[in-house]
């Protein structure tokens, strides 16, 4: 998703309701739950390279390079 995608659909929601990231991923899920979520704590720029670990697991390296770009990075919580 693009800021511009995100705004657009902020927009059309509630102002000061709460903003809860929600995933079914059994990748991320909490032992016995059929899903997690997660509280926004900040929200920030950063210059990376989207990468795949050896094990194939999506990563970010953290650097300016020629093949990096910026990210909009937004760093969440299991705790609210």
């Amino acid at each position: 998703m693009k800021v511009t995608e995100l705004i657009t659909k902020l927009q059309s929601l509630p102002p000061n309701a709460d903003v809860i990231c929600y995933t079914e991923d059994e990748n991320i899920q909490a032992e016995g739950y059929m899903f997690r979520i997660f509280d926004i704590e900040d929200i920030s720029l950063s210059e990376a390279t989207k990468i795949h670990m050896p094990d194939t697991q999506p990563s970010l390296k953290f650097e300016k390079s020629e093949s990096s770009e910026p990210h909009v990075i937004i760093s969440v919580t299991s705790d609210f």
